[in-house]
């Protein structure tokens, strides 16, 4: 769900949006670790491809890689590897997000025989909260960002209110212990005067 506005003066990669986002000339709004590579951003799936997060487990960010063919779904560490081989861009100075703070995995990007960069990459453990497409969701064991819609199974609000209106019609309610402190230090001060 790629719903969050783009509404800087000059939409392309350097505008933020979003959960962690930034914009592509289209309009729309993708992961930071995508756009700036001008790729859109898609749901991972488990792959066949090995990387980091995949060997450790992990939720990440994952980009539509346009083929002669089809396209295909893949992690953004493997995006920028295969973004850097084809050199169909300029791989962006500071990728994905110099001024992203969060949970995340350190690697290493080299973009020529001896220039290589260490940077990051959004990532999440099992368990925790993860984002994917401009939507929090949880990361499941197998290291897929899920949105997660909890139905609760009965409405309870009407019980709760139900209680509240009974409780408060009853003809005499019982002082509270601060109404007693109170009232204490009042007659003790009326009596010493």
């Amino acid at each position: 769900m790629q719903d969050q506005d783009c509404n800087c003066a000059r939409v392309d990669s350097d505008c933020r949006c979003g959960l962690g986002g930034r914009c592509l000339p289209d309009g729309t709004c993708h992961a930071a670790e995508c756009a700036r590579l001008g790729l859109k951003e898609c749901q991972c799936v488990k792959g066949k491809v090995p990387d980091i997060l995949t060997e450790m487990g992990m939720c990440g960010i994952c980009c539509v890689l346009p083929d002669s063919t089809e396209s295909r779904c893949v992690t953004a560490q493997t995006a920028a590897l295969e973004t850097i081989a084809a050199a169909k861009v300029p791989f962006p100075r500071d990728w994905p997000d110099p001024d992203y703070r969060g949970p995340n995995v350190s690697i290493n990007i080299c973009t020529g025989p001896d220039v290589c960069n260490m940077t990051y990459l959004r990532a999440w453990s099992p368990g925790s909260v993860c984002v994917t497409r401009n939507m929090v969701g949880v990361c499941s064991p197998n290291g897929l960002c899920k949105m997660d819609y909890i139905v609760p199974r009965s409405n309870v609000y009407p019980d709760i209110m139900n209680v509240k209106l009974k409780s408060s019609n009853k003809c005499c309610e019982i002082l509270k212990p601060v109404s007693l402190i109170f009232i204490s230090i009042w007659l003790l001060s009326w009596l010493i005067k």
